[in-house]
Order: structure tokens, then C-alpha cells, then sequence
């Protein structure tokens, strides 16, 4: 197979906005060029949890890109979310 699917896990808090995790997953798979537009990225919801929602991004890449793509796509992930104050760090159980 020339191409293959990346799939990053994520726990979104029940504090947390779901529906703007989304926006923000779709947005930085869309601006990395090394994710194809076919087949489809997805933002697929897995179900609830105690911590939260069980969500996982689900993007294409060439095979040999897979590396690229794994090094750097979580960190992109991570700063677009800080950037707009959404912290997916779960509470400790004292805060709750």
C-alpha cells in the first residue's frame, strides 16, 4: 500500500468544548501538507468515559511520509488547542 491511515486518540474533559476540539483537529490536519484530501480526514467520536470524550483523528499519508507526519502533527495538535486556551489535561481528582 502506497499510502497509510494515522489515527491520534484524544480525551476531550466534559469541561472542555467537544465541537471546538473539532474544528481545531479538522483545521490542523487541512494546513499540514503532508495529510492527503483523500481518503477523508475524520474527527470520529469513540464514546464517554469517566475522564471525558473518547475522540480520535483520523488522517492519510503517504507511507513514506508516516514519520513526518507522526513527529509533528501531535505537537501542531497541541499548540493550535493551547492557543485558544483549551487544555485537555485531565483534572486531578481534588479539583474535581
Amino acid at each position: 500500500f502506497t499510502i497509510r491511515r494515522f489515527t491520534i486518540p484524544l480525551i476531550v474533559p466534559h469541561r472542555v468544548d467537544l465541537v471546538a476540539v473539532r474544528e481545531i483537529l479538522m483545521e490542523v490536519a487541512a494546513a499540514d501538507a503532508l495529510v492527503l484530501d483523500e481518503p477523508r480526514t475524520q474527527v470520529r467520536f469513540k464514546g464517554f468515559i469517566p475522564e471525558g470524550a473518547q475522540v480520535e483523528l483520523v488522517v492519510w499519508v503517504e507511507r513514506v511520509r508516516l514519520l513526518e507526519v507522526q513527529g509533528g502533527l501531535g505537537w501542531r495538535i497541541h499548540r493550535a488547542l493551547s492557543d485558544r486556551g483549551l487544555d485537555l489535561t485531565p483534572r486531578r481528582r481534588d479539583e474535581r
